[in-house]
């Protein structure tokens, strides 16, 4: 939708599943190929047992400490760290049980957390039974080498990676291993870019990068949601293409009055008291 407005990116950085997205987007995956891994990856996943994720309000440090002290007291359970995504922000999975008492072992240590709706303990060893077979359908997979490079920032790495590094054990490791979106988001601020563009149904990690993204280059930062939950489409579209305009992007306006909308432009007072209607 936003190429066709003219709008396409130089970096690109997905959290979790939307790195598949990312790197469609970036031409290092075909469409079909991209959705033949998030298939795949649900289908091995959904064989597994049942999981929990929980939200926990602190930093990395903080996180494991809990959990070390958790499963001290637990012998024979386990947490997993599933993502680092802010300094105050962390991820925990594990088993529904364990991270049910997780939950209230935090609520003990006045420790603020909040269950996230996920059906399994992703980013964590719980996912260990399907890596050998999603990693030999990730391996089968050919990447692809676009024309027009776009920066891909890695959340499994941290880092902004090459087209060569994408294999069967860069996409086993994206399902296993933490997301380090707080090092992916210190990576993008080297980047000296100034416009966002949440591609989601709900700007969820915005917020995250609003307040990690210094700005570096003197420039005002714009952030932009696609979709807002109880906001129709259209108004989105329209707003964050103000936005971006206003920001300074160069917008291909074509593709939404069409042939068929009229188009005239309007002078517009310079002051609001004239209580003229423009449209």
């Amino acid at each position: 939708m936003w190429k066709s407005f003219g709008i396409v990116p130089n970096v690109v950085l997905g959290h979790s599943v939307g790195e598949f997205a990312a790197a469609v987007a970036a031409g290092i995956l075909t469409f079909d190929d991209g959705l033949k891994l998030v298939t795949t990856r649900s289908f091995l996943v959904n064989q597994l047992p049942n999981g929990a994720m929980l939200a926990v309000k602190a930093d990395e440090e903080i996180v494991r400490r809990l959990i070390n002290s958790y499963e001290r007291e637990n012998v024979g359970k386990w947490i997993d760290v599933a993502a680092i995504n802010s300094s105050n922000q962390c991820v925990v999975s594990g088993e529904t049980d364990a991270i049910l008492e997780f939950e209230k072992f935090c609520n003990s240590q006045n420790q603020k957390v909040t269950l996230i709706a996920a059906t399994h303990a992703f980013h964590s060893r719980s996912m260990d039974c399907c890596l050998d077979s999603f990693g030999a359908v990730a391996a089968s997979i050919q990447i692809q080498r676009p024309n027009n490079p776009i920066t891909f920032i890695s959340s499994t790495k941290g880092k902004a990676m090459k087209v060569e590094e994408f294999n069967g054990s860069y996409w086993q490791d994206h399902l296993r291993h933490s997301v380090q979106f707080t090092a992916a988001l210190e990576t993008l601020s080297a980047q000296n870019m100034d416009m966002f563009i949440e591609i989601g149904a709900q700007p969820v990690l915005t917020p995250l990068a609003m307040t990690q993204l210094p700005n570096t280059n003197g420039k005002e930062l714009t952030f932009c949601p696609s979709m807002r939950r109880n906001e129709e489409n259209a108004t989105t579209l329209l707003t964050t293409l103000a936005k971006l305009y206003v920001a300074g992007a160069e917008i291909d306006w074509l593709p939404w009055f069409g042939p068929t909308r009229t188009r005239r432009n309007v002078e517009l007072p310079t002051y609001p008291f004239q209580r003229t209607k423009f449209w």
